[in-house]
């Protein structure tokens, strides 16, 4: 996965962080079977705007205490969970 950010070391380790997984190199990280690689993010780079792919999806375990570490990280959390199918999927 081909992704930009301002800061890709930052990135990389952040993803990695989150995640579970591992930083490989200097702008790059490991999350269960799939390669993440940053790019700087020139300015004006409109990123995924209009793109075919405008959003990337995890799934982690517990997903309750996955947004409580990413609260804790300051994440701006726009949606709370909510779930659905019955209450068989979160």
């Amino acid at each position: 996965m081909h992704l930009t950010a301002p800061d890709p070391a930052e990135a990389a380790k952040w993803y990695a962080d989150m995640f579970g997984g591992e930083v490989t190199g200097a702008n790059r990280a490991m999350i269960g079977d799939i390669y993440f690689i940053f790019f700087k993010k020139d300015a004006g780079f409109p990123g995924s705007v209009g793109s075919a792919v405008d959003h990337i999806g995890f799934s982690v375990e517990d997903i309750d205490a996955t947004m409580a570490k990413f609260a804790e990280a300051g994440v701006n959390i726009t949606s709370p969970v909510r779930e659905i199918g019955g209450g068989a999927l979160k």
